[in-house]
């Protein structure tokens, strides 16, 4: 896809997120992005088994806090609306596979045309495992009737091996007004995986695009190489897209350089430019206390050497008190957190 590397949208990490228990979807891992989940990690209080009441969001302007949002949870971390009622329910049945569903109450009135069930709720997605309790199936449905799907297969070590992600995106209406989804996908994207011994060696990725607006072929390769206690250190990453609607290809390769400190925790990051400069695009910092990570730095180089940064504070029994977070000149605020 074509998310960019280096921004860092706090607002919407800070209220998309929340404790709920959603599944992760198997995935090969994206060192690139690695501090974007650093921070959903621990924004959304998931280094704690203690259940989380509240999370409010203060913007600071002029040394001054103003309350910008707030999210209340029940005790098995699912938001509450302000009609008191859950934001979501969670449904299993148990057949000769595993169907998991997650119904989200319905969208704006107007903008909502998935069918209610008896409870007032939409079905938001659906998990299908298969016989070794893997994820098969995933599908996500959206309020204008479109949805995502992704199928994932396994070696025979019960390493993912393939995943291929669909994306229906493409509706249309009627003379009537009516809307329909269109019967292809807008976007396919093909993710493989090569292992050595059990660890990955090799991703490739692969893109096409064919929207009203976008059509395009993306392939991006990465190789990783591992230290002498098999963390990855060095990442080389090659992407080619093809612009059908430019008739342009372009061509970008990357080194992504990780080390790690001596408790083998995650020290510094740098994303460079490949080839004879070796310029420095981007570079993440780590700092930690005996209670977890305090402090993250992002440098942007490409963009004028501005700079995210957060600041995590814990209580004695190590939840997380609060969150301090600066977004360049775009953003500063807290977050603050309070337990059951």
């Amino acid at each position: 896809m074509r998310t960019s590397l280096f921004f860092i949208c706090m607002l919407a990490v800070c209220m998309s997120f929340c404790q709920e228990n959603i599944e992760n979807l198997p995935s090969f891992p994206d060192y690139v992005n690695q501090h974007k989940d650093t921070i959903s990690f621990y924004s959304r209080g998931l280094n704690t088994t203690k259940p989380i009441n509240s999370i409010t969001k203060e913007i600071i302007y002029n040394s001054e806090r103003f309350l910008d949002s707030e999210l209340i949870f029940n005790e098995q971390g699912v938001v509450i609306e302000k009609s008191g009622k859950p934001s979501k329910l969670y449904v299993k049945n148990k057949t000769s596979y595993q169907i998991e569903k997650i119904y989200n109450l319905p969208g704006n009135e107007g903008e909502e045309y998935r069918d209610l069930n008896s409870e007032g709720y939409c079905l938001e997605q659906e998990f299908l495992y298969n016989k070794k309790g893997l994820l098969a199936i995933y599908k996500r449905y959206y309020e204008d009737t479109t949805y995502d799907e992704i199928l994932f297969s396994y070696n025979k070590k019960n390493q993912l091996e393939e995943k291929v992600t669909k994306l229906y995106h493409g509706v249309s209406t009627d003379s009537y007004g009516g809307i329909y989804l269109q019967a292809n996908p807008t976007t396919v994207i093909t993710e493989k995986g090569s292992y050595k011994k059990g660890q990955l060696q090799q991703t490739t990725i692969t893109q096409v695009t064919n929207a009203y607006n976008a059509n395009f072929i993306q392939n991006t390769e990465q190789k990783i190489e591992y230290d002498k206690y098999n963390l990855p250190v060095t990442i080389y990453i090659q992407d080619i897209i093809e612009d059908k609607d430019l008739d342009k290809t372009i061509q970008k390769t990357h080194v992504l350089r990780i080390t790690y400190n001596d408790n083998k925790q995650l020290a510094k990051a740098v994303f460079q430019n490949a080839g004879e400069s070796m310029n420095t695009v981007l570079q993440v910092v780590y700092n930690y206390s005996n209670m977890g990570l305090k402090h993250l730095k992002i440098l942007d180089i490409s963009n004028n050497n501005s700079f995210d940064e957060y600041f995590i504070s814990y209580s004695d029994t190590k939840t997380i008190k609060t969150i301090n977070f600066r977004l360049g000149n775009r953003e500063k605020g807290i977050l603050t957190y309070n337990y059951y």
